[in-house]
């Protein structure tokens, strides 16, 4: 008994004390060292002792919020308050050396943004210059952003682009000639459905005119040649779908159609029949890019719907031309050749689209976009495109194995934008080594029972 005491009486001897910040007596093994704060050096007991990472990776303990001079970063980790800075479009604190300057046009240099945040572009072709992007636009001849009050530049409306004053493009074409390059005639605008000033006691549906009525769309026809002729200066023959001709250096000759409200389908579909130039010779060195204006449109609007786009039209997507910038990234460079890209004034460039063969192509081109800007308008989910799609995506692939096979592509490619997952299915027209690669079996988030009907259907028929 009496050794049993003195082992017990010599374990508590060998217990090493140490006085904590509070002046309270603890035990060592219970203690932690205090690394910044008033109490720095100190002794903290466990429970009262917090634990940090500093960005540089070290660890930091500190009592009662005491950091010293350290703050808290958007990422929770700790910086020294010299390196801090406030960013301008989200008030976050972030390290100096993770961020851009940003500018505006009339303020110039404002403030801090986190070097790649969404709505930060890069501006006059310099890696150190940053600007909001709804300040500024593109200049496609120049490759670059700009502000879009910049006096040095001018907005070109026959072209619906921004140019340097010193390349501002010839006058206006003829209509009945083959025009230089980018000098077809301004297109006529065919907007304001007559329905639209006739009151509810006519009109169904008066928010399908009003939502519609809102987007205009153009289509530029590629063709190797119209009536047989090829050259700037021929005569061609004038017809009601098309503003004007002009020679196009990658296919032979370029068509650009008027502009039409999406409420105007029959102005456009009589257009069309009466415009039988728009089913001239075409072949694969051909595009057929579509452009869409509203009030406000921007990309970031469109990115939530470009996977069906790109399932459509994969094949495009390993064109040179029309390849750069497939996720749609904002401020991007080699934006000029973007698979869709912003041309200011709400307008949008679909590049990406193919070639216009005939008239019934243009037709249920019109009709895809017209369901594509209905969801952009109403801000629906990807699945709600696809249900809308349906009908059109009938007509244009009858075979239910092909429309299946559409349909899941336009899932993954979607995917690919939106969360940076690249299925090896569609590695055949994306490479992009820095995305996550993904496998597996055919797996389309559809959620409703109609289109898990047909989904089902289609899968059964074609397995």
């Amino acid at each position: 008994m009496a050794n049993n005491t003195e082992n017990k009486m010599k374990t508590e001897t060998e217990k090493k004390i140490v006085v904590d910040y509070l002046g309270n007596s603890q035990e060592e093994n219970d203690c932690y060292q205090i690394t910044i704060g008033k109490a720095a050096g100190e002794w903290g007991h466990e429970d009262d002792v917090h634990h940090a990472t500093h960005r540089d990776g070290d660890d930091i303990a500190y009592v009662d919020d005491d950091i010293g001079d350290l703050v808290w970063d958007h990422n929770g980790e700790l910086i020294e308050g010299d390196d801090a800075v406030i960013t301008y479009l989200e008030n976050d604190v972030a390290h100096r050396d993770d961020c851009v300057r940003v500018e505006t046009y009339y303020d110039g240099v404002v403030g801090y943004e986190i070097d790649g945040h969404c709505d930060l572009v890069e501006i006059y072709d310099d890696a150190s210059r940053y600007a909001l992007g709804s300040e500024c636009v593109w200049v496609d001849s120049r490759d670059i952003y700009i502000f879009e009050d910049d006096d040095d530049y001018r907005y070109h409306d026959g072209h619906d682009e921004y140019y340097h004053v010193d390349d501002l493009p010839c006058s206006n074409g003829e209509s009945d000639r083959i025009n230089e390059y980018h000098c077809s005639p301004d297109v006529a605008v065919y907007q304001n459905h007559p329905k639209m000033w006739l009151g509810e006691k006519y009109l169904p549906n008066p928010e399908y005119h009003k939502v519609f009525d809102s987007y205009t769309i153009g289509f530029e026809v590629e063709k190797n040649s119209v009536d047989g002729c090829d050259n700037e200066g021929d005569y061609v023959d004038e017809q009601p779908l098309f503003a004007g001709w002009e020679t196009d250096s990658s296919c032979g000759v370029e068509g650009i159609t008027n502009a039409y409200s999406l409420n105007m389908g029959g102005r456009l579909k009589s257009d069309i029949g009466r415009s039988p130039l728009v089913n001239e010779r075409t072949d694969s060195r051909c595009g057929g890019h579509v452009n869409v204006r509203g009030e406000g449109l921007t990309i970031e609007a469109v990115r939530p719907y470009v996977g069906l786009i790109y399932a459509l039209y994969r094949g495009r997507l390993t064109n040179s031309f029309c390849a750069g910038n497939i996720r749609l990234e904002a401020g991007a460079r080699g934006a000029s050749y973007s698979a869709i890209k912003h041309k200011g004034d709400g307008m949008i460039e679909f590049r990406v689209v193919s070639r216009v063969t005939t008239g019934g192509t243009l037709w249920r081109r019109f009709l895809l976009f017209k369901e594509i800007m209905w969801c952009v308008h109403h801000k629906l989910s990807f699945n709600g495109l696809m249900r809308r799609t349906r009908k059109i995506l009938r007509t244009m692939y009858p075979d239910p194995c092909k429309r299946a096979m559409i349909r899941d592509l336009a899932y993954k490619f979607q995917r690919y934008v939106d969360l940076h997952e690249l299925h090896v299915d569609i590695t055949e027209w994306i490479t992009d080594s820095s995305a996550t690669l993904v496998a597996g079996e055919r797996n389309t988030p559809v959620t409703t029972q109609e289109t898990t009907q047909e989904t089902t259907q289609e899968t059964t028929l074609c397995a």
